[in-house]
């Protein structure tokens, strides 16, 4: 799968069903010694009431990639 097509794809929790945002703008959280992906960090949609933030995922917390949607699992940080 090619990055510009994850992009698109909505980020889903599986935990409480909410949407978290999508991958449009995630930056890729490297290792720099082996180059091996830890996760990602993406501007978070609505994480309280009117505000905005960042959201950490490792790498591991991603459970589905469907075609429409990313199912993630956060408590695997």
């Amino acid at each position: 799968m090619r990055w510009s097509e994850l992009a698109r794809k909505e980020i889903v929790d599986i935990t409480t069903g909410r949407r978290l945002g999508t991958f449009r703008s995630a930056e890729i959280l490297l290792d720099e010694t082996t180059g091996k992906i830890l996760g990602l960090e993406f501007s978070q949609r609505n994480p309280g009431v009117g505000e905005r933030g960042n959201l950490r995922l490792s790498w591991n917390a991603i459970r589905k990639v469907g075609p429409d949607t990313v199912l993630v699992d956060p408590s695997l940080q």
